[in-house]
């Protein structure tokens, strides 16, 4: 079964965004924007909820949350 983290790097790829871009248009602060995603990339972060709702629009698919729970 593909893990959240490498479902989330392989999304990312596919839309040609860097780690920090992706941070950025989550809305977290510059400075710590692509430790966030690598956190989340490397499942040792869960996101939450209202976070997941963003990386399917920023990504555009249906639903991250089923990988995650």
């Amino acid at each position: 079964m593909i893990t959240f983290g490498r479902k989330l790097n392989h999304l990312r790829q596919k839309n040609h965004l860097t780690q920090k871009e992706l941070g950025i248009a989550l809305g977290f602060p510059e400075d710590s924007t692509d430790i966030r995603i690598t956190q989340y990339e490397a499942t040792t972060r869960k996101p939450l909820d209202e976070i997941l709702v963003k990386l399917d629009k920023i990504l555009g698919v249906l639903s991250l949350y089923d990988k995650i729970n």
